[in-house]
């Protein structure tokens, strides 16, 4: 397998520009949420049902929607269109700026993924353990552990005396950080969560954590990585395989706002492109290059946040590194 890997680092900060600066001044819309977008669409659908779209050559009379749940496997379909035959269209919809299409995947489901492309074992485990050397090999690099090691040990610093020993002992066995194991009580967490805020050099951010050490992602092309299989793979990935449990026809890349007009909700419908198109525009287009993206979680960002502590477990089922405090999980993004 050829190797393509670039690195990045998290946090950035690009120059400002007077524009940009003046924009930033002004009052702004509230955001609207992937979920909520799915929501608003749900909720015009369900009250102005009986209009018509065309789709694919065909006239369909759209009768009610519904926002589909999670689950294990999630269905590729975030919601579900019903027509006026009973059959229901499964749309995938994504927000424009939307930059992935699976996430925070550890070992199973990345195999699992493989799988739905016929990826034989063999193949599997190459494209696993080069994935997980290229996380080792950077993992054990001087300049990426230092990091890790400067977030961890700041933390510690900020701690208070009689604390920072009590934290570190449910952080750590030994000489080793817990990994499934690892479990912090919403009092700890909490302390943990104060002092970061409160550091002087504001390396955690002012009002809310974000951790302004410089934890670098790889990125590996998945052409270059799944060869033949890579359309078929994309097919998978963005409408799901025959295994999913409820697989999407069309993809719907739009914001959709609420209480909008019925002609407006015919406009946004009619501009879905079924999975077979998104896929052939996507392979042939020379600017988009899907990617394995290998994320990293530090035990730092596990310790002042759940959600985070998740993914750091989530990551022991990939490929970790219990002595340095770290574990990776694989996306697949533009």
């Amino acid at each position: 397998m050829k190797k393509f890997i670039h690195f990045i680092r998290e946090d950035s900060m690009a120059a400002r520009t007077v524009q940009q600066v003046l924009y930033e001044a002004k009052p702004r819309e509230k955001a609207v949420s992937g979920q909520a977008s799915e929501r608003n669409l749900v909720n015009v659908i369900n009250d102005n049902p009986g209009f018509k779209i065309r789709l694919g050559g065909q006239t369909h009379t759209i009768t009610g929607a519904r926002q589909l749940g999670g689950g294990n496997p999630e269905p590729k379909a975030d919601i579900a269109i019903t027509t006026s035959t009973g059959k229901d269209i499964g749309i995938s919809m994504k927000k424009p700026n939307f930059a992935f299409f699976e996430n925070w995947m550890d070992e199973k489901k990345l195999r699992s993924l493989l799988s739905s492309v016929n990826i034989e074992d063999v193949d599997q485990d190459k494209l696993v353990n080069e994935l997980k050397k290229e996380a080792k090999d950077l993992t054990t690099s001087a300049v990426f552990k230092n990091e890790v090691k400067k977030e961890y040990e700041r933390m510690m610093e900020l701690l208070p005396p009689n604390e920072s020993e009590k934290i570190k002992k449910t952080l750590k066995d030994g000489n080793r950080f817990k990994v499934s194991n690892l479990s912090i009580s919403s009092a700890q967490r909490n302390i943990i969560k104060d002092v970061l805020l409160k550091d002087p050099n504001k390396n955690f951010g002012t009002s809310a954590i974000s951790s302004r050490y410089k934890i670098p992602n790889i990125y590996k092309s998945m052409k270059e990585l799944l060869g033949s299989n890579y359309n078929i793979f994309l097919k998978n990935i963005i409408g799901g395989s025959k295994d999913n449990p409820y697989p999407a026809e069309y993809v719907l890349v739009e914001t959709v706002p609420p209480k909008i007009s019925t002609e407006k909700i015919i406009s946004i419908l009619q501009k879905m492109k079924t999975v077979d198109d998104t896929v052939r525009d996507y392979s042939s287009d020379d600017n988009v290059n899907l990617k394995f993206r290998l994320r990293p979680m530090t035990i730092t960002r596990a310790a002042y946040s759940s959600t985070n502590m998740g993914k750091f477990k989530k990551g022991g089922s990939f490929w970790f590194d219990d002595i340095i405090g770290v574990s990776w999980t694989v996306f697949v993004i533009k």
